[in-house]
């Protein structure tokens, strides 16, 4: 049986199904697509890179509570501050009016799941392409480092500082992938009249 998705060979005889290597067409805008394509998909991994961040961020404040919630007195400093500094205060308010322990408990543990929520709705948003995404959790956890400058908890600061960072290479990165395809098309008509 003949393959269907065979070049045709007009040396061969009817029955063979040997196919010949067909050369790809290669021109300058081939080479131009390529590594526009190319510089593309270098920004798309500086994008993902920069959103996962807000992931990392929900994911060790959901470490952090469950390990505050166990006794534990360790936490991640990549972590939401606010969270670490509600537990506290849930922790404090639980030991001075032992009434109140249980609503306090439930008022820390919803606001951390808020909180928990939004950052991974912006991680969401963020690896969609939406630029303001990337701004208003920047904002947010720049707010967020707040409580560790108040704490003098330098490693937390350092931490906060350089997860910003990160995440700020993701959003110049989308910013440059939208002004790469808005160019692709003016080098491609350049390049065609030239």
């Amino acid at each position: 049986m003949d393959n269907p998705y065979a070049a045709p060979d007009a040396e061969s005889s009817e029955g063979s199904n040997d196919v010949e290597a067909v050369a790809p067409v290669v021109d300058d805008t081939s080479d131009i697509l390529t590594d526009e394509a190319r510089k593309l998909f270098e920004q798309e991994g500086r994008i993902r890179s920069g959103a996962n961040w807000f992931f990392w961020i929900a994911g060790t404040t959901v470490v952090n509570s469950a390990v505050f919630m166990s006794g534990g007195d360790w936490g991640f400093a990549i972590g939401l501050g606010i969270t670490q500094f509600l537990d506290g205060v849930s922790l404090g308010v639980s030991m001075e009016i032992p009434e109140a322990a249980f609503v306090a408990q439930v008022i820390t543990k919803a606001s951390s799941f808020v909180a928990i929520v939004v950052f991974v709705g912006i991680g969401i948003l963020a690896r969609r392409l939406h630029g303001w995404a990337f701004i208003l959790g920047m904002v947010l956890y720049a707010f967020d480092a707040l409580v560790f400058l108040l704490a003098s908890d330098l490693v937390g600061i350092g931490l906060h500082a350089f997860s910003l960072f990160c995440i700020w290479q993701g959003y110049i990165a989308l910013r440059n992938r939208r002004e790469m395809q808005l160019n692709v098309p003016a080098a491609l008509a350049v390049e065609s009249t030239g």
